[in-house]
């Protein structure tokens, strides 16, 4: 019997919902739904979810969350990353969505959120052969898996995400040239004590910033994950699309074709982390998921594990 259930997963920057049919140990995607809200607006400085971040993020909750009540879903799973990980008013938030929803909220460790993402992409690229980096972007925090031939060796989740790199070096707009450099070294000195040259590794990027690199690369006229997916982005093209970020200004940005509007304000500092990330590994190019925590929950539900 097919059951059809929702997921929606909280992130510091977006909320992500997934609306798919289960059968037979198998999840077939029917809806994908996203809502950039910045949970995380300001977080690194105040500790706080602002009231402002609060309203929102509830708004975008109660029209998810009636969307897969439309959609007939008879479950829908809730999951919490950075943002209500470190949140002093997390529980405050956590229990404004019980009271909306019904719905628990289940915070994921950085461990969990990096194996979640881990098996989110696995289902779609699994045959994994060799030594493969996946890194997941997020508002907040960025989640690093390394597999050998499709199996988790290392994980772990380091507080650099796209909101709190633009909120610390982003100065000014478009930045300048001393905060540009400032960023890359910080960022480059923080990520070499974790990642080593490793050439032959195959590297898969996670993550709605990711993503947006993969649009812009295709000068997509409207966002496709599915055109996005398996994108495979050259070190010297993400190269070319960070030296243009670095000469515009907000306004300018958001006209370049292929970029998601939501993304414009935040995504010079996403392709600088990944810049590094590369350069780190010392390899030519990575390859986009549009997979993520959501699709490893579902594979979860899916292994009777949920």
């Amino acid at each position: 019997m097919i059951e059809r259930i929702g997921v929606i997963d909280i992130g510091t920057n977006t909320i992500k919902c997934c609306i798919a049919d289960i059968d037979a140990g198998a999840f077939l995607v029917d809806q994908e739904l996203s809502r950039t809200t910045r949970l995380g607006e300001a977080l690194r400085h105040s500790g706080i979810i602002s009231p402002l971040a609060f309203a929102r993020n509830l708004d975008a909750i109660r029209e998810l969350h009636a969307l897969c009540l439309d959609a007939s879903c008879s479950r829908v799973l809730y999951v919490g990353t950075m943002g209500l990980r470190t949140a002093t008013n997390a529980a405050e938030f956590i229990h404004a969505v019980y009271r909306e929803t019904k719905c628990h909220i289940r915070v994921l460790s950085g461990i969990e959120e990096a194996e979640y993402s881990c098996l989110g992409t696995l289902s779609t690229f699994p045959e994994q052969v060799g030594n493969t980096l996946m890194f997941d972007l997020g508002g907040g925090s960025s989640e690093f898996i390394f597999t050998t031939d499709g199996t988790i060796s290392r994980s772990f989740s380091i507080d650099i995400g796209i909101l709190r790199v633009r909120d610390e070096y982003c100065k000014t707009d478009p930045i300048s040239k001393a905060d540009y450099e400032r960023m890359y070294s910080i960022l480059y000195n923080t990520l070499k004590q974790y990642i080593v040259s490793t050439p032959d590794r195959q590297v898969i990027g996670i993550g709605g910033t990711v993503c947006a690199l993969g649009s812009v690369e295709q000068q997509l006229p409207v966002f496709d994950a599915d055109l996005v997916h398996g994108t495979i982005l050259s070190f010297a093209a993400l190269e070319r699309q960070i030296e243009l970020y670095r000469s515009q200004d907000n306004t300018a940005r958001k006209q370049v074709p292929g970029m998601p509007l939501e993304r414009s304000d935040v995504i010079l500092a996403g392709a600088t982390i990944v810049n590094v990330i590369l350069e780190l590994c010392g390899v030519p190019r990575f390859t986009i998921s549009t997979r993520g925590v959501r699709h490893g929950i579902l594979q979860e539900y899916c292994n009777g594990l949920l």
